[in-house]
């Protein structure tokens, strides 16, 4: 390098690292011109390394995870209940939003990060004494009671909070999803034993009119026969209605109707896993995003107790006017708070009812998910062992209904025994369809609380790694790193 050059080494990264290097040509680098170069070049590290560390999305922006995965393949036929969740996480407005606020989390701790670079500042104007004057100030912070370490922290915090509430967030999607699957099938069924129960009715009335005709009744019986088949299919007309309403519900979450969906089974996940519900309710990731945003109110207040007291900061300043040479000067500056009344002191107060308002949230969100698992270890055995005497009953009542049909024929049993033992057949019938898809319904909200839906469902992984680094739209995280020293 030749004498009176400075080689500046810029190193700065985007999609990649890139290095710059060049000379500043120069005599000398003493006096006003030097101060005013290495202020220059202080200037351009902090921007290089702020970009380097928080890449910005596209201009057509970054397509959130579950849309991201949906495109990378042929999506499946939608008949299962993997396939069907899938394309409600793709067409959830919730998801998206929760892949949005991870971003601005990230690019929060930045900021957070940020502070700890020094302050350029500059301004130009004229006065009473000279045509013009100009300054060029440089500010760095020494030491500022913590204030900044805390907001760096909060910051974090909040990206956990974040992170564990767009998981929560796909969790939730995934069962809304999956209910709206298990309604429209649970009303299909519904639909099904109306029809069976119409083909009953009408039955009867084949029935009483051929023993009308015969000679062996009189018209009151064909006439009772005649109401409890428009009963029949008002219970039906009921049905439909409700399996409309889930139709709809389905198509606006899934974004297309229902057609041909499969059977839905039950998961993986037993009461006898659920030993110690209080262990399990830990592992909510709503619970966990409740916990981190208690954090994020602690550290506010160490920032706000930081704001009372004064900050000792360094600075360089190149100062002139318009006929004399720039002079420039290097020292240290105690800048105590502003106050105005005595907001300062109540915004402390408020971070700490904020703090405490966050863990009053984290118990009622930890009530509520072990309520949910706890329903679920109270009934799932309850409702197993009653549909299995279900079916037991409903067996039986078919065949005495076959007996009664064959005696009613020969005179022996009345249309109003007929009509009895199909009413209870019925209402097995319905009772039978409502546990099995509660029973279901049931497990799969406890399978949500714990945060194992998507999982059970086997989705892929680039959907359930959102509280990693990994993830398929990922942030640079820095839990891991040592806070900057000021």
């Amino acid at each position: 390098m030749k004498r009176g050059h400075c080689r500046v080494m810029l190193k700065c990264g985007w999609s990649g690292v890139c290095h710059r290097a060049f000379d500043l040509p120069g005599t000398k680098l003493k006096g006003a011109r030097g101060s005013a170069l290495w202020i220059v070049c202080l200037l351009f590290l902090p921007a290089c390394q702020t970009a380097s560390e928080a890449p910005l999305p596209s201009a057509k922006g970054d397509a959130p995870a579950a849309v991201a995965a949906s495109q990378a393949e042929t999506p499946p036929a939608l008949s299962s209940m993997a396939s069907v969740v899938r394309k409600g996480l793709a067409n959830s407005p919730e998801v998206n939003k929760s892949q949005t606020d991870r971003l601005v989390s990230g690019l929060s701790v930045g900021v957070a990060r940020d502070a700890f670079w020094p302050t350029l500042s500059g301004s130009i104007g004229a006065d009473t004494h000279s045509e013009g004057n100009y300054d060029l100030r440089l500010t760095q912070p020494i030491f500022d009671f913590g204030a900044r370490a805390a907001g760096l922290r909060g910051a974090r915090a909040q990206q956990r909070a974040t992170d564990r509430e767009a998981f929560g967030t796909h969790e939730d999607v995934a069962l809304n999803s999956a209910k709206a699957y298990i309604t429209v099938k649970r009303y299909e069924a519904l639909v099904k034993v109306a029809d069976d129960n119409i083909a009953a009715h009408r039955r009867f009335l084949d029935l009483a009119d051929t023993r009308l005709g015969g000679g062996v009744a009189d018209r009151a019986e064909v006439d009772l026969a005649e109401v409890r088949l428009a009963t029949a299919r008002a219970t039906k007309a009921d049905f439909e209605g409700q399996l409309a309403s889930a139709r709809s519900l389905y198509t606006l979450l899934i974004g297309e109707p229902p057609n041909g969906l499969d059977e839905p089974g039950m998961l993986s996940l037993q009461t006898s896993e659920l030993v110690d519900i209080d262990v399990f309710a830990e592992q909510s990731p709503r619970v966990e995003q409740a916990i981190a945003e208690i954090a994020v109110a602690d550290n506010q207040i160490g920032v706000e107790r930081a704001a009372l007291l004064p900050e000792l900061q360094g600075e360089a300043v190149l100062a002139g006017d318009h006929d004399d040479s720039p002079t420039p000067y290097i020292g240290v500056r105690l800048v105590g708070p502003t106050f105005t009344g005595a907001s300062q002191f109540r915004n402390v107060e408020i971070a700490r009812a904020q703090k405490l308002a966050a863990e009053y949230e984290a118990q009622a969100v930890r009530r509520e998910v072990k309520d949910t698992l706890s329903r679920f270890v109270d009934n799932d055995g309850a409702l197993a062992d009653e549909i299995r005497i279900l079916k037991g009953q409903i067996s039986r009542a078919q065949s005495l209904r076959k007996v009664y049909e064959d005696q009613f024929v020969l005179g022996t049993r009345s249309l109003t025994d007929l009509i009895s033992v199909q009413n209870d057949i019925f209402g097995i019938a319905q009772t039978l369809v409502q546990n099995r898809y509660d029973r279901m319904a049931i497990q799969y909200e406890a399978t949500a609380a714990i945060g194992r839906l998507q999982q059970e469902l086997g989705l892929p992984s680039s959907l359930l790694d959102l509280s990693h680094t990994g993830g398929a739209n990922p942030i640079v995280f820095v839990d891991e790193e040592e806070e900057p020293k000021t």
